[in-house]
């Protein structure tokens, strides 16, 4: 006699299906379900959810949260991170995407589900529904978020979410940490926003967080982006110079301060690549 399947095996099985990504199978799990008169529950909807969004999938990860709320379930943090993530993630490929266009542009992007001018107004929807609701926001919540205005180039869209963040009554759970900063870095830096982009490095070291190399690297694109050679290379020498953090340049520095040395006009930009040590041994 073979073993009873209840919602708790269902779930299980489509919480693997969604660690690979396998957003399909999961879905067709939850279908047959369905079929079988077993009813889903939040948190098999969660994982449904998150199997979209490992999968590419955000616009059935909406689909699954209109359809928990059609029914009346009741939809916690986990589950909205579930969604707001997978618009993160969309964000970030189609970003990517683009990117890749914009240096080889015979070649196009490819065709996908995703446009980052939708997902971040999604992204703010989720957050402000879940204020309506009274369900808690965390900092995943709001990194997410970040991360997907960042993507579709709405940098004060990213900005206003870190102070929201502020000025929620949440204690720690809502506290911008490095990884939101940085994540809000990205979002000016991306639009070529210094000015923003450095205040925002300013008040992460106010708030006592250590910026580490990813914060150092951001601040630089935004730099380069900005057309900021001279504060992209009073970044570089800071990071050349002996630090508690042990914080040193990688590939990724080395290349975005000597293009923006090297894209600036006027003598003395290009003869800083020779005056740094560290830039004229590498380039």
């Amino acid at each position: 006699m073979g073993m009873e399947l209840d919602v708790y095996c269902y779930t299980t099985a489509m919480n693997a299906c969604a660690n690979d990504g396998n957003w399909k199978t999961a879905l067709a799990l939850m279908e047959e379900m369905a079929e079988r008169g077993i009813s889903p529950n939040e948190f098999t909807y969660s994982v449904a959810i998150t199997a979209c969004g490992n999968g590419g999938q955000w616009s059935k990860a909406l689909e699954l949260l209109d359809k928990m709320r059609s029914m009346n379930m009741k939809i916690n943090t986990i589950t909205y991170n579930s969604a707001i993530s997978a618009l993160a993630k969309a964000a970030r490929t189609e970003s990517k995407q683009q990117r890749r266009f914009d240096y080889h542009p015979t070649t196009p992007p490819e065709s996908g589900n995703s446009d980052p001018g939708t997902l971040w107004r999604h992204a703010l929807e989720i957050i402000n529904n879940m204020e309506r609701e009274g369900v808690k926001r965390d900092v995943f919540t709001y990194s997410s978020a970040i991360n997907t205005c960042g993507a579709a180039g709405r940098w004060e869209e990213a900005v206003d979410l870190i102070r929201a963040m502020k000025e929620e009554d949440g204690g720690r759970d809502t506290r911008p940490n490095k990884v939101t900063y940085t994540s809000a870095i990205v979002a000016c830096g991306n639009s070529g926003q210094w000015d923003a982009a450095f205040d925002l490095f300013n008040e992460m070291k106010r708030e006592g967080l250590r910026p580490d190399l990813v914060a150092y690297n951001a601040l630089i694109a935004a730099g380069m982006n900005g057309n900021k050679p001279d504060e992209v290379f009073d970044l570089w020498i800071e990071l050349c110079q002996p630090n508690k953090e042990n914080i040193s340049p990688d590939i990724v520095t080395l290349t975005e301060v000597i293009a923006t040395l090297d894209r600036a006009s006027g003598k003395s930009n290009r003869e800083k690549i020779s005056y740094s040590p560290k830039l004229s041994s590498e380039a």
